[in-house]
């Protein structure tokens, strides 16, 4: 992958920006199906592959499912179940159908390698949205607040035993 990493991409911007390449999608959720469709487009004059390494496609909403498969069915999509990506090479991509052990080259000028393993973070943070994990001055705030609250509830809890409890 690294030194093919000019052709591996993590992510679709535009898919109108993709024309008339051998492109292999390779995931099988939401994202990899509607990335993989709008490559199929056919005014893009793309020849697109999609392999995932499921048996069915289970993970993708139900309208993604039955685009895509119908798409397999139409020829713009050819869909490769129960398969992983195993190499990608000059101008290709090795795919290892795992219930045979058969190995297939697929023509690829392009690899999306769309598995959901990489946020868009940056994307994210510049819309202004928090993210689980984010911690800036306001959430540390809240913290020490709701902590002085509980401790103070449990010093009043004990307050005629232990005067000098309250508030700390």
């Amino acid at each position: 992958e690294a030194e093919h990493a000019a052709r591996v991409r993590y992510s679709l911007d535009d898919a109108a920006n993709v024309r008339g390449k051998d492109v292999v999608v390779y995931g099988g959720g939401d994202v990899a199906c509607e990335a993989a469709l709008a490559l199929a487009h056919p005014e893009l004059g793309n020849r697109v592959t999609m392999a995932t390494i499921d048996r069915v496609l289970t993970f993708p909403k139900k309208r993604n499912k039955d685009a895509v498969e119908n798409a397999a069915r139409d020829g713009r999509i050819t869909l490769h179940l129960d398969t992983k990506l195993a190499a990608i090479t000059d101008a290709r991509a090795r795919v290892h159908t795992q219930a045979t052990g058969a190995q297939r080259d697929v023509d690829a000028d392009l690899v999306y390698v769309m598995i959901g393993a990489d946020p868009p973070v940056a994307f994210f943070q510049k819309l202004g949205l928090a993210l689980d994990g984010d911690w800036n001055i306001r959430r540390y705030v809240t913290a020490a607040l709701v902590f002085l609250a509980v401790y103070s509830l449990y010093a009043l809890k004990k307050y005629p035993e232990t005067p000098f409890a309250f508030p700390f």
